[in-house]
């Protein structure tokens, strides 16, 4: 049964290095196309480079929120903060155009709250404000190219989920679908983001023994809003916890969902055609 891994690094180390091996052994376990997802201008550069080799490998193009935390903490000011994201947005535009019909999604971006120390009230806030403000900008893109929309959330509170679906709904047209990659957060965030179109990312952590908000997550997910994802080089299945997450693992996520949640993983691998309209 083929697999479609829709979200992956090869552009990341350790696994940029040898890439071609990688995709070879993924493609020897049924994996015969893939996502390679830029967070930075480094990421994505190599993503574009990856991509243009090899016919059944996608890319994504985007800023990880990350990148504005590092800027922040840096002390870099408010009015260098805008030049940079303006920066930013210009490179990405001109790289999509580079990409051409390859690029099949804007992301990842959103919000990441989970490093935050609730000491730094004051430095947490700049950081939300800049993470905010190149989301914003990345949602726009995505209006502006009508690409479905990449959308890393992580939070050990609530704060970020709501605050993604806040924004979402008052910038993103909607106009193709967006993904919540790495699913996380409350039930009822994942149902409001499912009523406004969403799929949700599936990785190698559902396979985990403390899995059951995944679980749950995965299991209030329509069938027809399910993507397998690897977000290799994190994120390895139950088997290899500890070890680098290679790509052709993502088959370990989709056997876990067929023989422990009775899942037919085809249906997946529709939904990923879907949603990125392939």
């Amino acid at each position: 049964m083929p697999f479609i891994d829709t979200h992956c690094h090869y552009n990341l180390d350790p696994l940029y290095e040898n890439w071609p091996t990688h995709w070879q052994k993924a493609q020897a376990e049924g994996i015969n196309q893939s996502l390679v997802v830029g967070a930075d201008q480094l990421s994505c550069q190599r993503a574009l480079e990856i991509t243009q080799t090899e016919p059944h490998l996608w890319i994504s193009l985007g800023f990880h929120p990350e990148v504005y935390d590092i800027r922040v903490t840096q002390k870099t000011s408010a009015s260098e903060l805008a030049e940079q994201l303006n920066q930013d947005l210009t490179w990405l535009k001109a790289t999509a155009f580079q990409a051409g019909k390859k690029l099949v999604a804007i992301g990842e971006t959103g919000l990441d709250y989970y490093y935050f120390n609730p000491a730094e009230t004051d430095l947490n806030q700049l950081k939300i404000q800049a993470q905010t403000a190149a989301f914003i900008a990345q949602i726009h893109l995505a209006n502006e190219l009508q690409l479905p929309l990449i959308v890393h959330s992580r939070d050990r509170d609530e704060q970020a989920y709501r605050d993604i679906l806040k924004l979402l709904k008052t910038h993103y047209k909607f106009n193709r679908p967006f993904v919540l990659h790495c699913a996380s957060g409350p039930l009822d965030y994942i149902s409001e983001a499912i009523e406004l179109g969403a799929y949700i990312g599936f990785d190698g952590n559902l396979t985990y023994k403390k899995n059951q908000n995944l679980v749950e997550i995965f299991q209030a997910t329509p069938p027809n809003r399910r993507l397998l994802e690897t977000d290799a080089p994190f994120l390895p299945p139950q088997s290899f916890r500890g070890q680098t997450c290679e790509p052709w693992m993502v088959r370990l996520t989709a056997e876990f969902i067929q023989q422990q949640l009775q899942i037919d993983p085809e249906q997946l691998t529709q939904n990923a055609l879907d949603c990125f309209n392939q």
